[in-house]
């Protein structure tokens, strides 16, 4: 077997593990009186990615493939995301209501087509920062259109501005989702929340380890300084390649990653949702400190695509991705080029239309 090879199947086999044994992201929400911090850890082979802007009045289309029917949305909400492989492919992110929302691997049965329009596991994370305001609203609208998995198999942690938190996971071809007395802990990793939840008597494992710091946390302290000091505690050395702070309540996000420790900040209020020839983005590796609004660019068609040559080649190397064509590649670019701006006067009677559409 060529050396590239061995390195490339056991990176593979690397990632199986890590995911399997609940070592790999996790997410927490953090209440303190009326502030609200969400922390995350982006624990991944690969760490390239940027930090979009995304616009308000804008019409998308799910990247789905043929035969399937793609959702096709109007986005009334602002939001920044952090992207790994393309623009409106988000791994996570904050909507400027403060709804943020986050994906972690772990299992996920998805129900099979039905009248129902698709979409991708990751562009439902763009589409429910575009069109909701609350966690409310994401479980409202989830049930509405079916995920056709593309990639990974994905759950989500979702938190808003109230306190209110839900983890929303796919069992036997149905969407679950959990909120107040069943979700007695606002901490995800990479099981499903009933197993983490078993892990609590042990007080062993980085989902114990979260809840226990979440339950001693002393209000007197600085609540986004312990949020990082939460994920450091979790982190998993070089393989945290990202770590996120989102103060919702003061609509902020910081970060830093593993080859830029500074921590940088992103104010929603400073941020133009309003119609752009291109989005803003920032590379998430880049240089700078403190706050960095002003250090994003114009995200042309043309660094998108540079961003998706780079992105997959990285993750192929890492035995990942292994299925994506120059077909995909060549459809996503299709899909991206045809969004526009269109004002959101229909926008409403899409959601009520959707929201008929339910099984």
């Amino acid at each position: 077997m060529k050396r590239r090879t061995i390195r490339t199947w056991l990176l593979a086999c690397v990632v199986t593990l890590v995911v399997s044994d609940s070592d790999a992201c996790l997410t927490f929400c953090l209440q303190e009186g009326t502030n609200c911090v969400y922390g995350r850890n982006f624990d991944w082979e690969v760490d390239v990615g940027v930090v979009i802007i995304n616009q308000r009045h804008i019409r998308k289309t799910a990247f789905v493939l043929p035969p399937e029917k793609p959702l096709s949305w109007v986005s009334q909400y602002g939001s920044v995301t952090f992207n790994q492989f393309s623009r409106d492919i988000p791994v996570g992110g904050m909507n400027e209501e403060g709804l943020v929302i986050e994906s972690l691997v772990s299992t996920a049965e998805h129900s099979p087509a039905d009248k129902r329009s698709a979409i991708n596991e990751l562009q439902w994370i763009q589409y429910h920062l575009d069109i909701c305001k609350t966690v409310d609203d994401v479980i409202r609208s989830a049930s509405a259109v079916r995920i056709s998995k593309y990639a990974v198999s994905l759950h989500y942690f979702v938190s808003d501005p109230s306190g209110n938190s839900a983890v929303i996971e796919f069992i036997q071809g149905k969407m679950v989702h959990r909120t107040a007395d069943r979700l007695p802990v606002k901490v995800l990793a990479n099981t499903s929340y009933a197993h983490a939840l078993e892990t609590l008597p042990s007080q062993k494992g980085r989902f114990a380890r979260a809840a226990q710091m979440i339950t001693h946390y002393d209000s007197k302290k600085n609540a986004r300084e312990y949020a990082f000091a939460l994920l450091d505690s979790v982190a998993q050395g070089a393989f945290t390649k990202w770590q996120v702070v989102y103060d919702i309540s003061r609509r902020q996000i910081h970060f830093r990653t593993l080859r830029n420790r500074k921590i940088r900040r992103i104010s929603m209020e400073d941020c133009d949702f309003k119609h752009a020839s291109e989005p803003l983005a920032y590379d998430v590796n880049g240089k700078g400190e403190g706050l960095v609004n002003k250090l994003f660019k114009a995200h042309t068609e043309e660094l998108n695509n540079a961003l998706m040559q780079s992105s997959l080649q990285e993750l192929k190397t890492a035995g990942l991705m292994q299925h994506v064509t120059p077909e995909h590649i060549k459809h996503i670019r299709n899909v991206i080029a045809s969004c526009k701006y269109e004002p959101l006067s229909n926008a409403n009677k899409e959601l009520k239309a959707t929201d008929k559409s339910a099984p």
